[in-house]
């Protein structure tokens, strides 16, 4: 039943990944905007990645700077699947009780919008630089003996960097083989409109 579940598990994200994929490469999609409370969206992206953490026995810390304004106007779903694609891969590849640093920073507010930057630190097995050339294109995965060992479509970073494109935007990668990678995404906000007259 386990070995059932686990290949369930898979299938579906495999399904999800190739879905995602499909939809954010039509150049007619528009990503819809609603309301949101940003430390509320970080509390559930932490819980639900809480049992991975767990069971790979990876540290988690928090840090947030200059966080002022909470309450926005942007797209959650997708803001949530950019924190879960990044903090996924942190932990599947990460280190034997290694550790996991997230930080969110409010750059800039100009009254009606505001610029935040989100990084995810990890001290896992890091990536070659040729492959950071290439780790955006869809179905890429570096070749090493751990890398092949782990389940994964090649599209996770790929959805990731389309998300972050249509919500207008950026998206870096700092990594050394053997010491970890760092992720940087910054994306500008709307403020909620009602709160902050």
């Amino acid at each position: 039943l386990n070995k059932i579940h686990l290949s369930t598990r898979h299938l579906l994200a495999l399904v999800n990944d190739v879905l995602d994929m499909n939809k954010l490469e039509d150049s007619d999609t528009v990503l819809p905007r609603e309301s949101f409370n940003l430390k509320e969206l970080m509390d559930e992206v932490a819980a639900l990645i809480d049992g991975q953490l767990i069971e790979s026995n990876i540290r988690h810390r928090r840090h947030r700077e200059n966080v002022i304004h909470t309450d926005l106007i942007g797209n959650p779903l997708q803001l949530r699947q950019i924190m879960l694609n990044l903090l996924s891969n942190a932990i599947k590849y990460n280190k034997p009780d290694g550790s996991i640093d997230t930080y969110a920073k409010e750059l800039s507010y100009d009254g009606e919008n505001t610029v935040f930057e989100f990084k995810i630190v990890d001290t896992g097995i890091g990536m070659s630089q040729e492959f950071v050339k290439k780790i955006f294109s869809p179905f890429e995965r570096e070749r090493t003996s751990t890398v092949s060992r782990t389940q994964g479509t090649g599209l996770g970073m790929a959805i990731t960097k389309n998300i972050v494109d249509m919500m207008g935007g950026t998206i870096e990668v700092q990594t050394e083989q053997g010491k970890g990678t760092e992720f940087i995404v910054s994306l500008p906000l709307r403020l909620h409109p009602f709160l902050y007259d």
